[in-house]
């Protein structure tokens, strides 16, 4: 696994891997590796999926955000808010991999390891939101289903609502990249990237994990697509 870990005086560019070595009682002791741009190596062990670790300190002074978090202990999350770090759960990897074992060829003891995983991730998300964690919206969906990733926003919602996993995708996301300036909300000055939903997507969220019911999309005012023809009305 490789990435970019945002440190809080602007995108330092460090690889990462992560490997796990299996416990006894099913769960698994993590090492993470972190490698700069200069070479420079450190190495942390992690008791759960959480990178409660810093780059290149210990206490999360710096960090901008933790991805792809599964498991989130009360304290850890109350620091998280404390230092204004952001969560960007990605929820739908672990639907998929439990909806559709077969297409990686998990045994039954994997699948229900995951199922516990996933009820692990919600109880973090739920956390997050309580303590006032600022939840951003991610997904790790490649391949056949990129155009599917609204899916992670009706996931989301059933823990938080749909008010929430909306702006998780949209005002809290464009601060995390710090582009609220220009993007997030519909305001005079800011770029219109818009879509037209075909209803009401806070009544009925899982509008937006269906491409069909949104036929129409402005990227930065420019038309990208027009399903029903209504630009040339």
């Amino acid at each position: 696994m490789a990435g970019s870990w945002a440190a809080g005086n602007g995108h330092r560019d460090v690889r990462f891997h992560i490997g796990a070595l299996p416990l006894a009682d099913g769960r698994f002791h993590l090492r993470l590796g972190l490698t700069d741009q200069a070479g420079e190596h450190v190495y942390h062990w992690l008791d759960d999926a959480l990178v409660f670790v810093v780059y290149p300190g210990d206490d999360m002074r710096g960090v901008v955000r933790f991805e792809g978090t599964w498991m989130l202990e009360e304290k850890t999350a109350k620091r998280m808010k404390e230092l204004g770090v952001f969560m960007v759960p990605t929820l739908q990897t672990i639907d998929l991999l439990v909806a559709h074992p077969e297409w990686w060829s998990l045994p039954p003891e994997k699948v229900a390891r995951l199922n516990e995983v996933q009820a692990e991730a919600a109880k973090s998300v739920k956390l997050a939101d309580e303590v006032g964690v600022q939840v951003a919206s991610g997904s790790d969906v490649v391949g056949p289903w990129q155009g599917h990733r609204g899916e992670e926003l009706v996931i989301k919602a059933r823990l938080i609502g749909s008010h929430k996993a909306i702006l998780s995708a949209t005002a809290v996301n464009a601060e995390l990249f710090r582009m609220a300036d220009r993007i997030g909300t519909v305001e005079a000055g800011k770029e219109a990237d818009l879509i037209l939903v075909s209803g009401e997507p806070l009544d009925r969220v899982e509008l937006l994990a269906d491409p069909d019911c949104v036929p129409l999309v402005l990227k930065g005012g420019r038309i990208v697509k027009d399903a029903a023809g209504r630009a040339g009305a």
